[in-house]
This record gives structure tokens, C-alpha cells and sequence, in this order.
């Protein structure tokens, strides 16, 4: 390494305390700070340029020591007094690290340096339990959610399931007697939310087996919503296995792709009568009129057109028995998980 890169510029008298540093280095085996402030202060030098005359002084051999781990002698290091110095300083560097090693240097630096203040660790906190509760609220909108919550609760009352695969209040160290305590209350919490979605399933039956007016459903829509929000104010004390929240969105994925999938079914069926999806839906309800309406298109006979009807039918009673079934239509379940992504992405950020 060039001796004039570690200072500024070329000035000679700044070379002569240069060389002058470095012949006392090598004569005493070793540079305190202090002797090294003295003769290039930190404030004249950038910080590549320090870290260019560190690494110079230890190409030399010439330790760098801090003042308080300075040996008491300066006599030159012959064979005896090296030894002497080397366990003089064994401590500083086990304790610090060799100055000049850049690893132990930047870990040397991060560990003095506090990463969070306890509010910011609180407030971090706050957050991904902010999005994490996000996740939970989107999935007891849908009926699937609600139920896969209280087939748990079920299992645990049943013994099979343990309550700590579920909850992750529950630890190993806990007593029995103390387990016990959390199975009885989250039972409770289980028994309270099935009473009120009991209330919303009398709900969703009216909106899903009765030809209702816009005013009625949103009336309906608004009832479900407050029961929804009753049960998470219930269950987001208790804090679920990411397990358990998987399952969950498992579940309801598996019904999106099933929706997705038979309505592309019922696309390519309308398609092939030469129809639009919305106009193959509404000429289902009246068969011959259907019927007659693709045969004048002539693009079909009279039984390829009867057949194409009848799948087109048992397609469109298939999805209607589902959603009776999940209590929920494709576009309701794909705004569902919307939101679990739109959490997911809140605790994400906070924990970046």
C-alpha cells in the first residue's frame, strides 16, 4: 500500500510523521491511539483513509492498542518482551477483537450500537399484531372460516386435539392445572361464538334461498357484518397458531379454485352455443326459448344444442348447491382474501 494514500494530499512534513510513527511502532512492537491521534488526527482524515493506516500498521506487525490495555513498558520488543506484550494484550483482543480485522471491527461497532428503544420494539409489535388480527378478521367473514374455528373447538372438547396445536398462549412449561384454565375459557369463547353464528347461518339462509329485493339484502349484508364483527372482537384475544390460519385460508382457496374452475366450464359452454356467460345464465331459467334462439344462429343442430343446454344446466346447479353450501359466492370469497393478503402484507412490513 502506498504510505501517502492514508493521508491528505502530499504534504512532507505529513510523511515524515508518517514514517517517523511508523519506525517507533516497529521499535516497540506496538502504537497506542494516543500516539496515532497525535500525529494524524481523525478530524484531517476521511474514514477509507483510517482504515488504510490500520491495515498499513498491521501489515508492519505493529499492533494498535487501546489506552487503557497499553503496556506499562516501551522497551523494544525483542523475543522476551514480545511474549510479555502479546499476554499484556491477550485480553483486549479477545475481549474487542483485533482492530484491524474488519469482521471483528463492524461487529465490535454493532454491538455498541442499540438497534430499537423499547418503544420502537413495542410499536413494531403493535403493528404485525395489527396486520396478523387484519388476516384473522377477513377469514370469519366467510362461514369457512367460522367453521373451521369451531370444528376446533370441537376437537379439543372431544380430545382430539390438544389445545397448544391450536393456541400459542398455551406453552410446554404450563401445569396441568393451568392448561386446564385456558381450555375452559377458550371452550367458553367457542360456545359464545357459536350462538351468534348460529344467528348469521338463520341469515345467510335467507340470502341464499330467497329472491330478495337490493334494500333487503343490504339489510341482511349489514346484520351478517355486525355477528362477524362480534365474533372476532371473541377470538382476537386469543392468539392462533399460524397453523391453524393456514388451514383456514387453505380452505377457502380450495373453494375459489373449485368456483374459478366451474365457471370457466359454464364460459366454454356458452361459448359453443354462441352466447355471452350472462346471456347463457339468464336463457337457462327458460329452456326452449333458449334453445330456439342458438338454432337460429345456425351454427348448431337441434341435439347439439339440447345437450350443450342440459351441461350448461347441471354446471349452473352445481355452483348454485356450492354456494348454498359455503354460504358465500366466488366474488365474495375472492374479496375475502383480499384482505387476508392486504394484512399479510401490513405484519410483513412491520416486520421488515
Amino acid at each position: 500500500m502506498a504510505m501517502k494514500s492514508t493521508l491528505n494530499g502530499d504534504n512532507s512534513d505529513d510523511k515524515a510523521a508518517l514514517k517517523a510513527l511508523i519506525a517507533k511502532g516497529k521499535e516497540q512492537g506496538y502504537l497506542t491511539y494516543d500516539e496515532i491521534n497525535a500525529v494524524l488526527p481523525d478530524e484531517a482524515m476521511s474514514p477509507e483513509q483510517i482504515d488504510e493506516t490500520l491495515v498499513l500498521f498491521n501489515d508492519m506487525d505493529i499492533d494498535v492498542l487501546g489506552d487503557k490495555k497499553q503496556p506499562i513498558s516501551s522497551a523494544p520488543k525483542t523475543k522476551k518482551n514480545r511474549s510479555k506484550v502479546s499476554a499484556d494484550t491477550d485480553s483486549s483482543v479477545s475481549e474487542f477483537g483485533s482492530v484491524t480485522d474488519p469482521v471483528k471491527m463492524y461487529l465490535r461497532e454493532m454491538g455498541m450500537v442499540t438497534l430499537l428503544s423499547r418503544e420502537e420494539e413495542v410499536e413494531i409489535a403493535k403493528k404485525i399484531e395489527s396486520g396478523e388480527q387484519e388476516v384473522l378478521r377477513a377469514l370469519l367473514d366467510t362461514a369457512a372460516g367460522v367453521k373451521c374455528i369451531l370444528d376446533l373447538g370441537k376437537d379439543i372438547e372431544a380430545g382430539n386435539l390438544r389445545p397448544r396445536h391450536v393456541l400459542r398462549d398455551l406453552d410446554e412449561g404450563d401445569t396441568c392445572a393451568d392448561e386446564e384454565v385456558q381450555i375452559k375459557n377458550f371452550l367458553e369463547t367457542m360456545q359464545s361464538i357459536r350462538e351468534v353464528d348460529n344467528e348469521n347461518q338463520a341469515y345467510r339462509e335467507q340470502l341464499f334461498s330467497s329472491a330478495l329485493g337490493a334494500d333487503e339484502q343490504r339489510r341482511i349484508r349489514r346484520n351478517i357484518s355486525r355477528r362477524n364483527a362480534k365474533i372476532f372482537d371473541f377470538l382476537k384475544e386469543w392468539r392462533l397458531e399460524s397453523s391453524v390460519v393456514d388451514n383456514i385460508e387453505s380452505t377457502i382457496k380450495e373453494d375459489i379454485r373449485w368456483f374459478t374452475f366451474m365457471q370457466r366450464e359454464l364460459a366454454k359452454c356458452a361459448e359453443s352455443l354462441g352466447l355471452s356467460l350472462m346471456e347463457a345464465r339468464k336463457g337457462a331459467e327458460d329452456r326452449e326459448g333458449l334453445a330456439e334462439a342458438v338454432l337460429q344462429k345456425g351454427i348448431l343442430e337441434s341435439a347439439e344444442v339440447d345437450v350443450l343446454i342440459d351441461k350448461l344446466n347441471a354446471i349452473q346447479s352445481k355452483i348454485d348447491a356450492r354456494e348454498m353450501e359455503v354460504k358465500a359466492n366466488c366474488k365474495a370469497l375472492k374479496r375475502a382474501m383480499s384482505n387476508v393478503e392486504e394484512g399479510r402484507q401490513r405484519a410483513k412490513d412491520a416486520k421488515a
